[in-house]
């Protein structure tokens, strides 16, 4: 479903931040929830079912996750086309200068 650039295992993405001094972009989305909700949510086909499975805590959630690891190590990070207002809250308040991000409305 996904293409060989997916980095889903939290400790894959720890070795990613922790070495090296390129520029991470990452478009945030929690694999394993979106998982979760589609197996939830299986059978349903009503397209409005698509924000339910890659719901708001799918976004938040791995936007945490890399601001997190970005910090430990100091790494530039660039969050591509984020849409929630969770995500926007939390760079509002706790982004360091090197973090950068894009909206998507």
């Amino acid at each position: 479903m996904h293409g060989a650039l997916l980095v889903d295992q939290e400790a894959a993405l720890e070795r990613i931040f922790a070495y090296g001094d390129r520029l991470i972009a990452v478009h945030a989305e929690d694999q394993a929830r979106i998982r979760q909700r589609r197996e939830q949510f299986a059978g349903i086909t009503d397209p409005a079912i698509h924000s339910q499975i890659q719901d708001n805590q799918a976004a938040l959630s791995a936007t945490q996750l890399a601001l997190s690891l970005s910090k430990k190590y100091q790494r530039r990070l660039r969050i591509l086309h984020f849409s929630t207002a969770e995500e926007a809250e939390l760079l509002r308040q706790d982004k360091p200068a090197w973090v950068t991000a894009e909206v998507t409305p």
